[in-house]
């Protein structure tokens, strides 16, 4: 069953729903290259949670005939950023467009479920960690906008698998999520910070 997150419940997102997702995919993905870049740190790979995220809108869009500019520029935006702030991508960190116009991760990476799921954990603390050290450890961020729907992704992808052990994996991500952000952080990480994000998303 599909968690109920504002905005992102309805089967057709509108032409709003849309540009939102796509201003807030750009700016979070701008933070996550440049964080690194302030922290040192090379870009090997762009997280799943931007091809995800970019895929869920793009699906949404095309099946409501919704052509959004800020959405069809994005990734050449985020490869901007990228190379301002980076210097030229070593090859297989960008993902690319397919005849589709789908984001596509480059050939060599895994696609199991379980992959994705462990990969899209690591990104969503990368993401945080790197906030609270250019913060100065004070405060957690805000859980990016691009969780939630990377989450509706997963839930769309997966709603009809014949997979018992998929489905539950797939339900499981919100509490695997703030347990692996405890861990990781400590108690930074307030009580319920995944379930509270999700729904106080506006």
């Amino acid at each position: 069953m599909c968690v109920p997150l504002p905005g992102l419940e309805s089967s057709n997102l509108a032409p709003a729903d849309i540009r939102r997702g796509a201003q807030h995919l750009l700016r979070e993905i701008t933070d996550f290259i440049e964080h690194k870049a302030e922290l040192g740190r090379p870009v090997v790979k762009l997280p799943l949670f931007y091809v995800a995220g970019f895929n869920f809108l793009k699906q949404h869009a095309e099946k409501t005939g919704i052509r959004d500019p800020v959405l069809d520029f994005l990734p050449n935006a985020v490869e901007m950023v990228l190379f301002t702030e980076c210097g030229p991508p070593p090859p297989g960190t960008l993902p690319i467009l397919d005849a589709r116009r789908m984001l596509v991760e480059p050939a060599a990476s895994e696609t199991s479920l379980l992959a994705d799921v462990a990969r899209f954990l690591g990104d969503i603390l990368e993401y945080c960690r790197n906030a609270v050290q250019i913060n100065g450890g004070r405060t957690m961020p805000p859980l990016p906008y691009a969780y939630l729907m990377t989450l509706v992704w997963f839930q769309e992808t997966y709603r009809d698998d014949p997979s018992t052990q998929n489905l539950r994996l797939v339900a499981s991500i919100p509490r695997l999520m703030q347990e692996y952000l405890r861990r990781a952080l400590g108690d930074l990480v307030p009580p319920a910070y995944v379930d509270i994000a999700a729904n106080g998303s506006k």
